[in-house]
């Protein structure tokens, strides 16, 4: 990665909304596992190994920022969601594609799920 665009991501993340973060942390770590089952797809799959840890841990991350204390039921759907990927990523980390497929497949309504709430709020997610 050139230092522009290090420097331009660095900016981009530094001066972002909180719902923006959020946006660009989930869409990595769908990104992550999609790149990972292209990657486990052609036999790569120490590379796509790399990709599913790094996901889980984004997935890990989202969970520790739930706050059940506004939404009770939502987070506790998204926590069970969330551990059910984390699991799944884990399986395909260990080479199960049909495990890799599943836990994008879980993950991609709530990356699409937010984005469209950004959107019917009105939210700038710049």
């Amino acid at each position: 990665m050139s230092l522009r665009t290090r420097a331009y991501q660095t900016t981009q993340v530094a001066t972002a909304s909180p719902e923006r973060i959020l946006l660009l942390l989930l869409e990595s770590a769908l990104g992550r596992m999609q790149r990972g089952v292209e990657l486990q797809a052609q036999g790569t799959q120490r590379e796509a190994t790399e990709l599913f840890i790094k996901a889980s841990d984004i997935v890990l991350e989202l969970e520790r920022t739930l706050r059940p204390e506004h939404a009770p039921d939502l987070c506790r759907q998204l926590a069970h969601l969330y551990q059910f990927i984390v699991f799944r990523l884990t399986r395909a980390a260990a080479g199960d594609k049909a495990a890799a497929a599943e836990a994008q497949a879980a993950f991609l309504p709530i990356v699409e799920g937010f984005r469209d709430a950004i959107g019917a709020a009105g939210g700038h997610t710049s």
